[in-house]
């Protein structure tokens, strides 16, 4: 069998090159029905892409759609040959130059997950579950779901989280704070994969008090600067959107002005952000007051659940009351104040990066500040090492930290009072190296930040400032500490539920909340389960983008990154 021919190009030609790369004619992590192209960027960062074989010309570039022209003439030459690895450069007229081709050997003998046609099926339908809102989606903006649940979670997972924050409440939360209410449910779910609206976010986190022409108009502006910039999805409060007042807010508000917004608009933008963020911090102890009152009745629900000794339960009845009641606690008293704490503590940590950004302090300054603020994640630290190095015993810790556990909405992992963590034995004078780093507390200079503070017209003391910041840091991981604590007992619940039925917690995790409420005999819930497994399985092998702007991400796929094709 021969090879076709090289193209061949001229030695001044290499001047002209744009790019070099790489293409699978199937995918060669799954072998699944994508183009996988790997090259680098310009500025030399290593990028993969994925092109779906079925790909609609329309969601093509030039490029893109050259690439693919010449990868399927080799395909088309070479029909019993099932894969093909093809070295390329392109030229800065987008001409494409083949400069060798082999067949992908490994790929050849990999089985595949599915057929082609059963692919494309799943694929179509994780494209109709878009277009049912057809919002621009993100999986990193506002309640980052990546932190939250990663990017494949079970329907248990995903499910919770949404009835306990994102139907609504996320929202409901902040409206007291000033913000503009939202008649949409913040997250969707493509595939398996969880995204937030961009739109709604946009929307959720403007300040009611700016007239809606403005607020539309300044959509727009975000949408124009996010399509010129995806990168930023991840960042969008630090970089794009107005939702509060800091140090260098100012100078982002004159950008508007290159781009048509009037005076008259940028002030009414100002003022909205300026009176939402001088609102929070002159009665942030009320907030507090009212929110740390949540949290007392939070606990006494989880209390009176605990006393009835649940997991030791046999009556199924009784078992689906206890669920309930620490549900309904979580989204009475657990996620509305959750969401304003971490609200608030987002307005402290821009204070605080501004502050550095307009040269008031020096990076080191501000870290020596805000790390030696004492939060329930640096005492978890501290005694987690106190335990792992014998100078805690397992009842001690268990006692503070048991009920925690890593996948916050996760049953499949266990809490920590579960987990078994070999105490290491140290000598006396060993121990020394394991003494924890004190970080001597400073408060900012009162001068500078009094200057500072009335550059933007704040009209609070640095006293009063620096308390606001350092109580705010504390609240957003003591409030998250007791939402997890109530969120794990209702996990255990649910595992305690399964086990009187027999349905083991791995097959648990396939049900929905709502579903699991519904008072469902066994067989129904096997049936629900194995389903819904089979579904899940499916959308595992889709590759999905990390923003999307229509039904074309889902074909053409971009990611910041080089996957390893070495064969």
């Amino acid at each position: 069998m021969g090879q076709p021919e090289t193209t061949n190009y001229n030695i001044d030609m290499k001047n002209d090159i744009v790019r070099s790369g790489v293409l699978c004619t199937r995918d060669t992590v799954y072998n699944r029905p994508y183009y996988m192209v790997v090259y680098n960027e310009e500025d030399g960062k290593g990028k993969t892409k994925w092109i779906a074989k079925n790909a609609s010309r329309e969601f093509l570039t030039e490029r893109a759609y050259n690439l693919v022209k010449t990868a399927k003439e080799i395909e088309d030459a070479f029909p019993e040959i099932d894969a093909f690895k093809i070295d390329f450069t392109i030229d800065s007229s987008e001409n494409v130059y083949v400069i060798r081709w082999e067949p992908l050997e490994k790929v050849i003998n990999m089985p595949r997950p599915m057929t082609d046609k059963e692919f494309a099926d799943t694929k179509s339908f994780a494209k109709c579950t878009y277009l049912d809102t057809n919002h621009i989606l993100s999986d990193g903006a506002y309640w980052n779901t990546l932190d939250q649940l990663g990017t494949n979670p079970r329907p248990l997972d995903y499910s919770l989280f949404r009835d306990v924050i994102t139907t609504d409440i996320w929202n409901k939360a902040i409206l007291e704070m000033g913000y503009t209410e939202v008649n949409g449910e913040l997250t969707q779910k493509v595939g398996n994969k969880p995204y937030v609206s961009i739109d709604y976010t946009f929307e959720g986190l403007t300040p009611s008090s700016i007239p809606a022409k403005v607020r539309y108009k300044l959509f727009d502006y975000y949408e124009e600067k996010l399509k010129e910039d995806k990168k930023i999805h991840n960042n969008l409060e630090k970089n794009l959107i107005f939702n509060i007042y800091d140090f260098s807010t100012e100078d982002r508000l004159l950008k508007l002005l290159e781009y048509g917004f009037s005076d008259e608009e940028v002030k009414l933008i100002k003022d909205g952000v300026f009176g939402i963020t001088n609102n929070i911090i002159k009665n942030y102890h009320q907030i507090c007051d009212q929110d740390k009152q949540g949290l007392t009745n939070l606990g006494d629900v989880r209390r009176s659940v605990r006393r009835n000794q649940p997991l030791y339960e046999t009556n199924v009845m009784k078992l689906y009351k206890y669920i309930e009641d620490l549900l309904d606690s979580i989204k009475k008293y657990g996620t509305p104040q959750y969401t304003r704490q971490t609200r608030c503590t987002f307005l402290a940590k821009r204070m605080c990066e501004t502050l550095v950004e307009k040269g008031y302090f020096t990076r080191e300054t501000m870290y020596t500040f805000t790390d030696s603020i004492t939060t329930v994640s640096t005492e978890l630290k501290r005694d987690l090492k106190k335990y792992t190095f014998g100078e805690m015993t397992k009842e001690e810790f268990n006692k503070l930290y048991g009920q925690l556990r890593s996948g916050i909405f996760d049953i499949r992992t266990d809490c920590f009072e579960k987990l078994h963590i070999e105490p290491v034995q140290l000598g006396g004078d060993k121990k020394e190296m394991f003494q924890e780093e004190k970080i001597e507390g400073k408060l900012l200079d009162a001068d500078i930040l009094k200057k500072a503070l009335s550059d933007i017209g704040l009209s609070i003391t640095p006293e009063r400032f620096i308390e606001f910041i350092i109580i705010c840091y504390k609240n957003k991981d003591l409030f998250k500490f007791e939402l997890t604590k109530s969120l794990n007992l209702l996990l255990e619940v649910i595992i305690r539920l399964g086990e009187v039925l027999g349905i083991a917690r791995e097959d648990m995790s396939y049900l929905e909340i709502h579903e699991l409420l519904s008072y469902h005999s066994r067989d129904s819930y096997i049936q629900t389960i194995q389903s819904r497994r089979d579904m899940y399985h499916a959308n595992t092998y889709l590759v999905l983008p990390d923003i999307l702007f229509s039904i074309g991400d889902i074909d053409v796929i971009s990611l910041n990154r080089k996957v390893n094709i070495k064969l």
